[in-house]
């Protein structure tokens, strides 16, 4: 069996590699700009403090890549590939863990192996690969499963977590918050775990030292995810105050936005409208309890609770609900399995089983080829944000190899569509924040062209093409005529 699974697992991981091998050629997107410069220009130790202190208001919402990202960029600079490589380790990881949790949970090889095989690939997950904006989402999901798993290797040997596992186990949830909010589901995961799989005696005294003994990692957690939303998310300033991150709790607004994810991951197009996604909840529900299955009942769970924190707010894609779709992957896996079990032992034919499990991978090998598509051309499409992004960096470069400290910069036409994204550029390129940079369409009343001289450095975008200006043409005393270009 342990011969097989290895196959099995080489399998997955020359899939997973072949699909995900472009995401080395990702380069820096208007994302990275912006997360970077928050890093970067941000100082270490208040970094740090905000990863330990991940329950203290602060403006770096996720500390934890954001050292990944300064650390990076320390390092290498506008050259994304060791990064990218690091990120390429840490998906496969997260594949990994997908097996761990499902074999954790059912005991079962097989159910790991398809739920790791479901999980490796999806075209919808295409941000993971070539906007590494989106490194939040892969290490809160390292950093959840990670925790998971090792709370239920320990739990399931059959004792209590010691103080330093249980040292560990929060250090990882820890990490998880300091890397997505998504991870506060955690808490709601263990305990559904405990309450499924180990449920106190119906009576007074066996029922209150089981809270105290068993639900104690779940009432710490619980803690600091309190600490955790109250702390760090519905602060003055927190997320909910960003637009994009504003709150609207109904229930038609979580049954339309888990709808989406739904439609993204299984490339439905519109089919699940809320009444459908209610209905398709329901219905894994249903035959949860019907077949009695304490595992489907959790991974359900995993997946109703896990996508709470981004079911609330504007839509977003499977990228940001993956962690919690986690949950489905193994349901998948443990209905499929137990589907194939419960034919062969109609038919009689249970010695089967080893050849059926075989049929059954195949199978699923088969369809995840035939259903999901290669990536190599949305590689493409992300070609003409790098390029425009490289291109302009390698004109300043060009243009003024040097900029000095607190200078003042004017960007008349700005080369990057007009957002912030040339200022962050600047600033990283020459490594100084304290560059003093003015675009011009931001002005409500634009300072006329005599005021233009007092800037040290004026630059213009013409005709696809980054220009120098010279600030004294624009002197009062210089005589009339063209600017120079240099």
């Amino acid at each position: 069996m342990f011969a097989a699974t290895l196959l099995a697992g080489i399998c997955i991981a020359a899939y997973f590699g072949h699909q995900a091998r472009f995401s080395l050629r990702a380069e820096f997107t208007g994302d990275d700009l912006m997360n970077c410069w928050g890093a970067v220009f941000k100082p270490l130790a208040a970094h740090i403090q905000d990863c330990i202190l991940f329950f203290r208001p602060s403006g770096s919402f996720r500390p934890f890549p954001a050292l990944v990202y300064r650390a990076a960029f320390h390092f290498s600079g506008f050259n994304l590939f060791p990064l990218r490589v690091l990120l390429l380790v840490a998906m496969g990881f997260n594949v990994l863990l997908t097996y761990l949790f499902a074999r954790r949970l059912t005991a079962s090889r097989e159910v790991g192996a398809l739920a790791a095989l479901l999980g490796a690939y999806n075209v919808n997950l295409a941000v993971f690969y070539f906007n590494t904006g989106f490194l939040y989402d892969i290490f809160c999901f390292f950093f959840y499963f990670s925790a998971l798993v090792f709370y239920l290797r320990i739990r399931q040997a059959g004792r209590l977590l010691r103080w330093y596992e249980l040292a560990a186990f929060c250090a990882l949830y820890a990490l998880a918050l300091d890397s997505k909010e998504l991870a506060v589901s955690l808490p709601v995961a263990i305990a559904a775990w405990e309450l499924l799989f180990n449920p106190p005696a119906r009576r007074l005294g066996p029922l209150l030292r089981w809270q105290y003994r068993e639900l104690l990692p779940v009432w710490i957690t619980a803690t600091m995810t309190a600490g955790f939303i109250f702390g760090r998310v519905f602060v003055k300033g927190g997320l909910p105050g960003i637009e994009p991150y504003a709150v609207t709790i109904s229930p038609a607004v979580y049954l339309r936005n888990t709808g989406r994810f739904l439609n993204e991951l299984f490339y439905a197009g519109n089919f699940f409208t809320a009444p459908k996604t209610l209905a398709f909840l329901l219905l894994l529900l249903a035959l949860a309890v019907l077949a009695r299955s304490r595992r489907l009942v959790l991974c359900w769970l995993l997946y109703f609770a896990g996508v709470l924190p981004v079911a609330f707010i504007a839509q977003r894609g499977l990228a940001s609900a993956w962690l919690p779709t986690a949950g489905l992957l193994g349901y998948a896996a443990i209905l499929a399995v137990s589907l194939r079990d419960a034919i062969l032992t109609w038919l009689r034919r249970t010695l089967w089983r080893p050849a059926g499990q075989v049929l059954l991978f195949f199978f699923a090998a088969c369809f995840m080829i035939e259903v999901h598509p290669g990536n190599r051309h949305l590689l493409y499409a992300w070609q003409a944000e790098y390029s425009s992004i490289r291109e302009v960096r390698e004109s300043f470069q060009k243009l003024c190899p040097v900029i000095k400290p607190h200078s003042t910069v004017l960007i008349v036409t700005d080369p990057l569509d007009g957002t912030f994204a040339t200022v962050f550029l600047i600033h990283l390129l020459y490594r100084d924040s304290s560059i003093i940079i003015n675009q011009l369409f931001r002005f409500d009343k634009p300072p006329g062209r005599e005021q233009w001289a007092g800037y040290d450095y004026i630059f213009d975008f013409v005709n696809g093409k980054l220009v120098r200006l010279n600030p004294a043409d624009y002197a009062p005393r210089s005589l009339p005529g063209p600017p120079v270009r240099r």
